[in-house]
């Protein structure tokens, strides 16, 4: 399992679209407004093996947090997503 250090920094060497196209690419799919099951969670949880929650401000992954400035490329997907700029990305339960 990789740490959450690393797979935030890895997708916030994205932008947002790029973000969209690996999740897309990797069947991640995931709820709007949903801070334990949005893209960005279902993602971080694969990877880390961990139960992880994103908002706006932050992420964490069980006793790592993270805290964002609310510029960067994972918090501008998120809007976007809740926002329904990402659709494919939407699971059956947000339909």
């Amino acid at each position: 399992m990789i740490d959450l250090q690393v797979v935030v920094g890895k997708l916030n060497g994205m932008s947002a679209d790029g973000i969209a196209k690996l999740f897309n690419e990797e069947g991640i799919t995931g709820s709007t407004f949903e801070a334990f099951s949005c893209p960005i969670a279902n993602y971080v949880k694969r990877e880390t093996g961990q139960v992880v929650g994103m908002c706006a401000g932050w992420i964490h992954a069980g006793d790592e947090k993270i805290f964002f400035t609310g510029k960067e490329p994972m918090v501008e997907f998120m809007r976007r997503f809740d926002r329904g700029v990402y659709p494919e990305l939407r699971s059956n339960r947000d339909s």
